[in-house]
């Protein structure tokens, strides 16, 4: 498996070498020679390995427990862990801010077990960067791979695993243009995975994110998100939720082309819908939304649901959608936006066994049925009005 347990990680800790750092004029080296017996590294010592590593530079992090009260990074690094790394944070938060001359460049986190404790007394989502274990702001580009990531807070607690564009005034700005890649985690325990605002780009591949307290994901317009291979369960709401409301920054970012897609994943067993995408006030945007071979199944709501809003096209093709409380496919005043050629599909989908509602509730929208099977739903197959 990818990820061991953590008795056979730490059974043999001890037998790993510290990191010493060892800094000339031309690059930053690791030496692994001195073998040292350290229960726990210190934070000193973590905080020197970030200080004197230059841009660019890979971290290694040691084989012992870390304890960090919070963290900023403002350059670009690959930080690893090793077989017996486990970081925890107590508080936070981790700071993902890049500097200006490095906004091309990318923050790296890898092969770690990560903890966090808040022991603050109470969080609230409107001040998110209290309750976040990473906050990504401005225009930095963070990538997270093989990390095993849990919260340990508790039960009331509305902790984020990561904030992007929200708080400091970002929430609506469209000046920020930061992004994220999730690739091969296994994430649980959280009140939100993600909670991003405006204008981010969040990519999510091979990973599972379980047992949230709210919602597994929630996005408001984002510049595009997109999840593949994946895994949302037992969500208290929704698995994924994205809003859209209207901006009155730009003028042009109507036309902007944004995207939202969702391919060979499984969201399940959440106390709403599976997947929810809702505008306000039935805003219209150049948005593409494509929902493609995922299983969408025992959610206590819908299984997906679009509401009040105007894009360019819709494809919901090669999903399985059942045993949903509420109809498998839920489509709300979802209208045209300003296309010639217009793409409103439901193609070669599986949409039964609705405990209390339709196949598909379609109201006030004009959307194309092709080679699905609807059978077995409470109130009946296809519902237009």
């Amino acid at each position: 498996d990818m990820f061991l347990d953590e008795s056979i990680l730490f059974k043999n800790r001890n037998k790993y070498p510290t990191l010493r750092i060892e800094e000339d004029e031309s690059e930053l080296s690791v030496n692994f020679s001195d073998v040292e017996e350290v229960q726990e590294a210190s934070v000193e010592y973590v905080f020197d390995l970030f200080a004197q590593a230059k841009p660019g530079d890979e971290v290694l992090l040691p084989a012992e427990k870390i304890t960090l009260p919070n963290l900023r990074l403002d350059k670009p690094l690959t930080i690893r862990g090793v077989p017996g790394t486990l970081l925890e944070i107590e508080n936070g938060p981790i700071v993902l801010e890049m500097k200006q001359e490095y906004i091309n460049d990318v923050i790296i986190i890898c092969e770690c077990i990560i903890s966090y404790q808040n022991h603050s007394e109470s969080l609230s989502l409107e001040a998110p960067s209290t309750g976040a274990l990473f906050l990504i702001c401005n225009d930095t580009r963070a990538e997270f791979r093989d990390c095993q990531i849990s919260s340990k807070v508790d039960l009331s607690t509305k902790d984020l695993c990561f904030s992007m564009n929200t708080g400091r005034g970002q929430s609506s700005s469209l000046e920020y243009r930061s992004s994220l890649m999730i690739k091969s985690c296994i994430i649980s325990g959280f009140y939100e995975v993600l909670n991003c605002g405006v204008n981010s780009s969040v990519v999510v591949e091979k990973s599972v994110f379980s047992q949230c307290k709210n919602h597994g994901i929630k996005l408001e317009n984002p510049r595009a998100f997109r999840m593949t291979q994946s895994r949302i369960e037992k969500a208290r709401k929704c698995a994924v939720t994205v809003k859209w409301r209207k901006l009155a920054e730009e003028p042009n970012y109507r036309s902007q082309l944004k995207s939202v897609e969702i391919d060979s994943s499984e969201l399940y067993s959440c106390g709403e819908y599976g997947i929810l995408i809702r505008g306000e006030e039935e805003c219209q945007y150049n948005l593409d939304i494509t929902i493609n071979k995922n299983k969408i199944n025992s959610n206590q709501k819908d299984g997906f649901t679009i509401r009040s809003i105007a894009i360019s096209s819709l494809e919901f093709t090669n999903n399985t959608v059942i045993n949903n409380q509420g109809s498998s496919v839920s489509l709300h005043k979802v209208h045209y936006w300003n296309s010639d050629c217009p793409k409103f599909e439901i193609t070669r989908c599986k949409l039964s066994y609705s405990v209390m509602g339709y196949g598909v509730l379609c109201y006030d929208t004009i959307v194309t049925f092709d080679a699905n099977e609807v059978m077995y739903n409470h109130l009946g197959g296809i519902y237009i009005w």
